[in-house]
């Protein structure tokens, strides 16, 4: 059974470990690197869940996939948020579980924000082929917006509307 939950303070040591096999499996899928977080503190980990939401799914007690959500918080933008981070470890893909994790994000989205946007990169076809499951479009493409090593990636950006 997978259970949706969002994750505390509390639970920073987990997040981290699931974060940090995310970054060193998909780098080319993640604006951070391993190397970047690696060190982070145990305070800086706590200070991302505390300023962003961030789920978990859960199977059998153990972390199967996250994602993240970050509203905007100036005024002129207050109507934005980003979906960001989802990550399915190999073994509880093709489950359905980046689906409830995005509809997880949404859900909570929807409260807050109008317009919910993501960046992901131009050749992982089956997010692409996820996001558009849930309504988002392509509206431009960042030629070159990662650089892995010695190789860059494009990144499509993203937005669904959910003004409700």
């Amino acid at each position: 059974m997978i259970n949706i939950t969002k994750l505390y303070e509390k639970d920073w040591q987990s997040w981290k470990n699931i974060r940090l096999e995310a970054l060193k499996n998909a780098p080319e899928a993640f604006v951070s690197s391993f190397d970047e977080e690696f060190n982070l503190s145990e305070d800086t980990f706590k200070q991302i869940l505390i300023s962003n939401t961030i789920f978990c799914a859960m199977y059998d007690r153990e972390y199967a996939g996250v994602i993240g959500f970050h509203p905007m918080k100036t005024l002129k933008i207050n109507h934005k948020g980003m979906l960001w981070g989802l990550y399915v470890r190999s073994q509880y893909r093709n489950r359905g579980i980046a689906d409830r994790l995005v509809e997880s994000v949404i859900a909570c989205a929807r409260k807050q924000v109008k317009q919910l946007y993501l960046t992901v990169n131009t050749t992982n076809t089956a997010a692409i082929a996820l996001y558009q499951k849930h309504g988002f479009t392509i509206y431009g493409t960042d030629v070159g917006a990662l650089k892995v090593g010695d190789h860059f990636y494009d990144e499509y950006l993203m937005r669904v509307s959910i003004d409700t």
